[in-house]
């Protein structure tokens, strides 16, 4: 039962970030043409470097959000699973608390992002 939970776990982890790196990369440059990019002709690798930036950073808080999830969805299903085993339902109740921990940072991160990306641009 152990390993069937553990392969389902990895198997959700796995679908997550799959998901979310496409609805990311979807969502990040719309426009994948690069003829029609609108560069700064003074300086266009300073552009480049900002949209390289751009796509690994949410490219990876798309995935901390995905495992994240992958995560609370594991703890839950652990805790129901525990039959009264008190060992087992704390460290549900722990994984639990640092994914929801964890969300908080990303969604704590993400805002700090786009107001630096504003005040920058």
């Amino acid at each position: 039962m152990k390993k069937i939970i553990q392969n389902f776990s990895l198997l959700i982890v796995g679908l997550l970030s799959i998901v979310n790196t496409k609805i990311a990369s979807a969502a990040i440059l719309p426009n994948t043409d690069p003829t029609t990019w609108h560069l700064d002709p003074t300086n266009p690798v300073n552009d480049i470097v900002n949209i390289v930036i751009h796509n690994a950073t949410s490219i990876a808080l798309s995935l901390a959000g995905g495992i994240a999830v992958a995560l609370i969805i594991y703890a839950g299903f652990m805790y129901m699973t525990a039959y009264g085993n008190e060992a087992r339902a704390t460290q549900a109740k722990n994984i639990m608390l640092w994914a929801v921990v964890g969300v908080v940072v990303i969604i704590v991160s993400t805002v700090i992002y786009n107001e630096i990306v504003s005040i920058v641009h």
